[in-house]
């Protein structure tokens, strides 16, 4: 036989029916708040949403990459000056072995 609630039955309810999904929280929801306090909360959770990732997460990260930045520009300019030093005794060395101001 079939079951006596077939219509709310899952097992015995046809595929071709309808269902209907009710979200209590939301409808408790909307018929406690009007449109312009559920968009004021809604602005004040983006707001206070934005001012966490601005001020926790994202200057940390900002600082690391900074520093990563920080830390490969003075190795460059190290190295600029190093390497500067070196062909000036290498020009210098030229210019004694020639005997001349230009290599």
């Amino acid at each position: 036989g079939k079951c006596k609630a077939a219509q709310y039955c899952k097992r015995c309810a046809s595929l071709d029916n309808m269902v209907t999904v009710l979200n209590t929280p939301f409808i408790k929801l909307m018929h406690e708040q009007t449109p312009s306090t559920l968009v004021s909360r809604l602005a004040q959770e983006s707001f206070s949403k934005s001012k966490e990732y601005f001020t926790e997460g994202f200057p940390v990260a900002l600082k690391g990459h900074q520093m990563e930045l920080a830390h490969k520009a003075v190795f460059a300019y190290r190295k600029a000056v190093a390497l500067s030093h070196l062909y000036q005794k290498s020009l210098d060395q030229i210019v004694k072995r020639n005997g001349t101001d230009y290599a």
